[in-house]
């Protein structure tokens, strides 16, 4: 047995209730389907202007390689030649990394420059003058150790190599030779901590000259000056190519 309260409306009556609730139901569905519709538009949009945007980009990388390309000459430059005809020094240049190594043995001393192609990117040319060679001034590190000695400790000079010669800005030794020619963020943070020595231009010319000749017999010459900012203007060159191949392909890559 029902109860008052829950006694069934007339047939009519509930035929009434259920018209008038089912169009709500179909316009939620209606509302849901125009929505979905909505957003895979605008995501077909999206995805069609990023597609565009990537073969734009893909395209202009790949004119600026094939111009690159056929300005580029394919084998080693002359000064490069001459340099390594001498044999003075070997040079260390890994493809995607900024720094270079110049390395040489003097009897039982191993001498090598360190330098880095970031200072032409954030120097200006020290001449005014267009028509005469750029000149850029680049900081070379030039560590003396002895490998058969550990204990000897290093000698490491800083200097600016610019116009054709090595102008040296601190002088200073460490005890620990292998800490010296680490090149690690660790062992840069140690070496901060070690007495870099006076300012070179405060000493007594006689024994500033000293240093130099001292250089200058284990090779490090103004020839060594002149070849570096040479090199780096090569490498930058070559690092820019292998930058656009590399930027180029990953672009491309579906």
């Amino acid at each position: 047995m029902f109860s008052a309260t829950r006694r069934l409306l007339p047939l009519a009556q509930r035929t009434a209730v259920r018209a008038s609730v089912a169009p709500v139901v179909v316009l939620r569905a209606t509302t849901n389907k125009m929505t979905r519709v909505a957003w895979l538009s605008t995501s077909r949009v999206m995805a069609q202007s990023a597609a565009s945007a990537d073969i734009e980009l893909a395209a202009t990388l790949a004119k600026e390689l094939k111009y690159e390309r056929e300005n580029a000459d394919a084998s080693a430059p002359e000064f490069l030649k001459r340099f390594q005809a001498k044999k003075t020094f070997s040079v260390t240049d890994k493809p995607g990394e900024n720094e270079v190594s110049l390395t040489r043995e003097y009897g039982d001393e191993k001498i090598t420059i360190t330098f880095s192609i970031d200072d032409v990117a954030n120097a200006e040319p020290t001449s005014e003058s267009p028509d005469a060679p750029v000149s850029y001034p680049v900081s070379a590190v030039i560590t003396i150790t002895r490998p058969g000695m550990p204990a000897a400790g290093a000698i490491t000079f800083q200097s600016i190599c610019e116009e054709g010669a090595f102008q040296v800005t601190n002088v200073t030794y460490t005890d620990d030779a292998v800490l010296a020619a680490l090149d690690t963020a660790e062992a840069d943070y140690k070496r901060r901590g070690t007495y870099m020595g006076p300012v070179f231009d405060e000493l007594d010319d006689t024994l500033a000259d000293a240093y130099y000749a001292f250089l200058e017999e284990r090779g490090v010459s103004a020839e060594v000056a002149e070849f570096i900012p040479e090199y780096i203007e090569y490498k930058e060159q070559n690092e820019y190519v292998r930058w656009l191949e590399k930027v180029k392909s990953f672009v491309e890559r579906k």
